[in-house]
């Protein structure tokens, strides 16, 4: 189903507090996927949303966890993605969690996320376990063109 088909039926409306924007352009959405080097990788993808990133993330991922602060994603990701063996959809704020305790393997990061948070966790991050993307609303607009 496609985003824009979700958005109307579960008549979804974006959260400002949490910087919601979706991304429903499905070139787009391959083109940052095929920018990156995630083949056969462990990927965490923070903030995924409706999970338009997410169906395309899952297809080159060797194992996707996917932090999601928001309840009404919650139903939506697990309605999408509850038969793929792949994913794991987590319900919980990425920010707070010990993020040395939680990852044990090196995994890439894709961050759906604000500026602030980017800041915020590349300070927290090893980088010998850690690669990260982080996509913005900026980056999102720049790859459009």
């Amino acid at each position: 189903m496609e985003i824009r088909d979700i958005i109307i039926k579960e008549n979804i409306k974006a959260k400002k507090n949490y910087g919601q924007n979706f991304l429903v352009d499905q070139n787009i959405l391959k083109k940052i996927v095929e920018s990156t080097n995630l083949e056969n990788q462990n990927i965490i993808e923070i903030g995924p949303g409706l999970g338009s990133l997410t169906d395309f993330l899952a297809q080159k991922a060797k194992k996707l966890v996917c932090y999601e602060i928001d309840k009404d994603m919650i139903a939506v990701l697990s309605k999408r993605f509850d038969k793929n063996e792949k994913i794991n959809i987590i319900h919980q704020d990425f920010l707070k969690i010990d993020i040395q305790k939680e990852i044990e393997k090196k995994v890439d990061l894709i961050m759906n996320a604000s500026a602030s948070d980017t800041i915020f966790l590349y300070d927290e991050l090893d980088d010998d376990i850690f690669s990260v993307y982080s996509l913005s609303l900026e980056q999102r607009n720049t790859i459009k063109k």
